[in-house]
């Protein structure tokens, strides 16, 4: 016979004093009341062990969100993107208003079946990262979109920085800026760098066009200084417009006030241009750059990019 049976038997059927009971069963006197309290509103239900599930859950989002979370893992599987927790946590802030934390969305995934857990993964400490061995083994090739500030805090020109790592000791060969990186900007830049600090026995770059045109061209010269494919990664700002230079004046393309403050890759053809989310790979806009207007407006309906 239980505790709770003993001491509400002892007290209700055999009259014996609260007092006497606490002390002989070994429990407070404020518990045996609350006991005898309870027993006088559920009857024989208070020899049944109570849930220890709480009665609210304050960190439970609400099941219309749970259901979106599901809804956009199916959708960016089903088209092939990635699906996991930070992609989803994005989508909920960026089109729905909605902030969900990842370990939260991670959890919830977890619980309907949509996500394998995996086995504790290796310390950082294990990993083995990869680098050349000597200086000059391999020269490591990169640039980045960056937009000066004028002295009175207002955007200045837009600009791309290109950099000559040494792998093994990483230290920067070259760094030079430039309106716009182009295939003869990297050669020249390169072959500065190689009178200066040697001949590398490799380089190691991205596919991008500046670096790569040589492949595709089947004479092996350059393109057009303005019309070669281009690259470039950028953040659509607060009016929802990212800029770009062509022919040496500055346009504006609008995007849309929605995809504020998202991460693009710009990719070009001459005047061809489309702006892709650099975390989604969804296709924001597709148009031919209008030469006569120094803003490329959203089209409307009744008219084309």
């Amino acid at each position: 016979m239980s505790k709770t049976r003993l001491v509400i038997t002892a007290v209700v059927i055999q009259n014996q004093p609260v007092a006497h009971v606490a002390a002989t069963y070994g429990v407070s006197r404020s518990w045996l009341y609350e006991l005898l309290a309870r027993y006088a509103v559920e009857g024989d239900a208070v020899f049944e062990p109570r849930s220890r599930r709480p009665k609210s859950v304050p960190n439970a989002i609400p099941t219309a969100t749970v259901e979106l979370i599901l809804e956009l893992r199916e959708k960016l599987t089903a088209t092939g993107l990635d699906a996991g927790p930070e992609t989803i946590r994005w989508h909920l802030a960026h089109h729905h208003g909605i902030h969900v934390g990842r370990t939260t969305i991670s959890r919830y995934l977890q619980a309907h079946g949509l996500v394998v857990p995996e086995p504790k993964k290796k310390p950082k400490s294990s990993y083995i990262r990869f680098a050349a061995a000597m200086p000059n083994e391999t020269w490591q090739a990169d640039f980045t979109h960056y937009r000066l500030t004028r002295p009175d805090g207002r955007p200045g020109a837009d600009t791309e920085i290109l950099t000559w790592l040494d792998d093994c000791s990483r230290y920067a060969l070259s760094v030079t800026v430039h309106h716009r990186v182009t295939g003869p900007i990297v050669l020249k830049t390169f072959r500065e760098t190689v009178a200066e600090h040697g001949i590398p026995a490799s380089t190691l770059t991205d596919n991008g066009m500046v670096f790569t045109t040589r492949l595709s061209q089947g004479d092996g010269r350059d393109r057009d200084d303005d019309t070669h494919d281009r690259v470039r990664h950028d953040i659509v700002d607060k009016s929802g417009k990212v800029t770009w230079r062509y022919h040496g004046q500055m346009y504006s393309i609008g995007i849309g006030r929605t995809h504020a403050r998202t991460r693009v890759m710009i990719l070009s053809q001459d005047r061809d241009i489309r702006i892709i989310d650099a975390i989604t790979g969804e296709l924001l806009r597709e148009l031919v750059l209008d030469p006569a207007k120094r803003y490329q407006p959203i089209p409307t309906k009744n008219t084309r990019a």
